[in-house]
């Protein structure tokens, strides 16, 4: 049917034949050393002067983001513990 003029078969063969394309994912050789904020500002630095694609930057601002979450999760925990210890 591909060989007829099917557009759909001839795509559906193609897709058979030709892996789909994936992006070469590399290494960020970057300073991300400070605060939450500085790291994020680093991502979007990155970004904005054309070392970092944008697909790349969001991954990092979504670590970024995960991490703060980590962070806050934490100090909740040590403040309710110190809550929660009897006096005494």
């Amino acid at each position: 049917m591909a060989l007829e003029g099917n557009g759909h078969m001839l795509k559906a063969c193609l897709e058979r034949l030709v892996p789909a394309y994936k992006a070469n994912r590399g290494y960020i050789s970057a300073n991300f050393e400070g605060a939450l904020t500085d790291k994020g500002t680093k991502a979007l630095e990155l970004l904005g002067n054309g070392e970092l694609r944008v697909d790349d930057a969001a991954s990092l601002l979504t670590a970024v983001s995960a991490q703060a979450n980590i962070m806050k999760t934490d100090e909740f925990e040590k403040r309710t513990s110190e809550i929660e210890k009897p006096k005494g």
